[in-house]
């Protein structure tokens, strides 16, 4: 058994440290009265409900936030990073859905929003350098990587970077196995590699749809590199 429950998006865990964080002060209970207690909860609750889903009180926290949440929607980068030598989401892979691309779009404006909230706050030198950084970082991925105008226009599937070789890496090279349940996550997760190449498929759909072409050569060069691997695998000892 995995870590968190092999269903489980980044939101779900989110919602669950979020309903954890606020039930802590039930341990006030034993310490005062009910009322008092139940003032604290949901004092509590309604700092830690605002800080995870809505605007912060500071912009460390906010920073924290957009970090941990571009963090556990890859999974795959998780594999790689393994942050407190944890193995979350290990069964998923990235979702290279055009509805996630959609997601993400407006969830980039939704962060611009929140950041410059702060823009006119009080800050030291470093923090208003931090602030532009990341103003700087978010502005440019809201209006041009990230929106409906140009964020079709980068080749999912190329020879270089593609998110072809991304899966394969990660299968091979990042997918820890030193257990039963990490082997049975491997398994999940080489299940759901077809679903990744759907995505692929919907993603090039979605730019043709669009007259935004991936030049032939690309393609070309992107099956080589693939049969090339799949040549590889059948010389792997461990395979036979």
């Amino acid at each position: 058994m995995s870590l968190i429950p092999n269903s489980w998006r980044w939101q779900q865990l989110k919602l669950a440290i979020t309903c954890f964080l606020c039930l802590i002060p039930i341990l006030f209970f034993f310490l005062f009265n009910f009322y008092l207690t139940l003032i604290i909860i949901i004092l509590w609750s309604i700092f830690i409900i605002k800080n995870a889903y809505f605007l912060p009180i500071n912009l460390s926290i906010l920073y924290a936030r957009f970090f941990f949440e571009y963090l556990l929607e890859k999974p795959e980068l998780l594999s790689q990073l393994r942050p407190l030598g944890l193995d979350l989401f290990n069964t998923q892979l990235n979702d290279y859905s055009v509805a996630y691309n959609e997601y993400e779009n407006k969830k980039m404006q939704i962060q611009l929003h929140y950041l410059q909230s702060f823009k006119n706050k009080k800050m030291s030198v470093n923090e208003r350098e931090s602030y532009e950084v990341m103003e700087y970082f978010i502005n440019i991925n809201a209006k041009r990587e990230n929106s409906d105008e140009f964020s079709y226009h980068g080749y999912l599937i190329n020879q270089m970077m593609g998110a072809q070789s991304e899966i394969i890496s990660i299968i091979t090279k990042f997918h820890r196995i030193l257990k039963l349940n990490d082997a049975e996550a491997y398994l999940i997760r080489v299940r759901r590699i077809s679903d990744a190449f759907d995505q692929f498929i919907e993603q090039q759909i979605e730019r043709r749809r669009r007259n935004i072409q991936t030049p032939r050569f690309v393609l070309q060069r992107v099956i080589t590199e693939l049969e090339a691997f799949r040549e590889q695998l059948k010389n792997e000892p461990n395979l036979r």
